[in-house]
């Protein structure tokens, strides 16, 4: 498969001080094996790009949803490739987790490298805060409908919230995830 060199030069450039030219072709590269994996399966829930999905919603996942998570995770592709891209970046929970694939996927490529991946000040920057990891643990289930984790601001965890834009987003949600 032959790629847009061009645009391997453009993916991520926004974040060329804090990221090195490694990582950014990482990106690229997860990016176009993602998509191209996604397209290649015609069960997507046995594509690469689901398989970075919370694995205790699997029976929620139907082909809808596998459809408006690479809506989605496209979304992402393209603010990352904007000289100006939208702060904040993400928009959504899916958008979050559709980022964490594309880095995970990354760091996967530069460790077939030998380069040792560190994402660790670009995901700073990227994302506001962390709170999509806890969709991916059991033991703080339901974390954002207590009084904890209302006082910590955990919010748009619930399933049915993952494509709802969050309250300060600047750019919307892919109309088709929406």
């Amino acid at each position: 498969m032959r790629y847009n060199i061009a645009m391997a030069e453009r993916l991520a450039d926004a974040w060329a001080e804090i990221l090195p030219e490694s990582h950014r072709e990482a990106l690229f590269a997860s990016m176009c094996m993602l998509i191209d994996d996604f397209f290649g399966e015609s069960e997507h829930n046995e594509s690469l790009l689901a398989s970075y999905l919370p694995p205790r919603y699997t029976h929620r996942y139907d082909e809808l949803f596998y459809r408006r998570f690479f809506a989605t995770f496209m979304t992402i592709g393209f603010k990352l490739v904007q000289p100006t891209p939208p702060a904040p970046l993400l928009s959504c929970t899916a958008e979050e987790l559709a980022c964490q694939a594309l880095i995970s996927q990354a760091e996967a490529v530069l460790q077939t490298q030998s380069v040792t991946p560190d994402f660790d000040v670009f995901t700073d920057s990227v994302y506001q805060d962390r709170d999509h990891e806890y969709l991916f643990g059991g033991q703080l289930d339901g974390i954002e409908d207590t009084d904890v984790g209302a006082s910590m601001g955990i919010g748009m965890l619930r399933f049915n919230e993952w494509f709802e834009p969050f309250l300060n987003a600047t750019t919307p949600v892919h109309p088709y995830s929406a």
